[in-house]
């Protein structure tokens, strides 16, 4: 599809999502859906699809959903080669982070990891992981001296 049509079919899903019309079986295949748009060439609906995701995990925060969306999104922030989606996806990362940061340990070890290792070109991205890193730096005592010390 076209720019213009990935991001109008994406602000429908934003829509649904919102008026919470969407959970359990169909919220999944949308997050299949929605992996796909983060692939597209186009910067702003791979951005737009990150965006997305974050929206399904909030409205799911403490389910089994959010934790998958979380998945997702660190996956996407350790192997794409989109310095502009990495950088939507951890900002999409930061804000479902900030609501159960105890609940995604795993994923805030791995985010520090990346920085420490230094496999995120993108600077937005990397200033994000820092800041995510001191502000819940209870949750991953070790990860944060590592992640500090780059």
């Amino acid at each position: 599809d076209s720019e213009s049509i990935c991001l109008l079919k994406l602000k429908i899903v934003t829509e649904l999502i919102r008026s919470r019309k969407l959970s359990g079986n169909p919220a999944l295949q949308l997050l299949d859906e929605l992996q796909t748009y983060m692939e597209h060439r186009s910067n702003t609906v791979a951005a737009s699809a990150a965006q997305a995701i974050g929206l399904i995990a909030l409205e799911d925060a403490q389910g089994e959903l959010a934790s998958q969306c979380v998945q997702l999104l660190t996956r996407y922030v350790a192997y794409s080669r989109n310095d502009a989606l990495v950088a939507e996806a951890v900002f999409v990362l930061r804000q479902l982070l900030q609501r159960a940061p105890e609940k995604h340990a795993a994923a805030l070890k791995r985010l520090a990891n990346l920085l420490c290792t230094k496999k995120i070109s993108s600077s937005r991205a990397r200033a994000s992981i820092c800041w995510i890193i001191g502000e819940l730096q209870d949750y991953v005592p070790k990860a944060s001296l590592d992640a500090v010390r780059v």
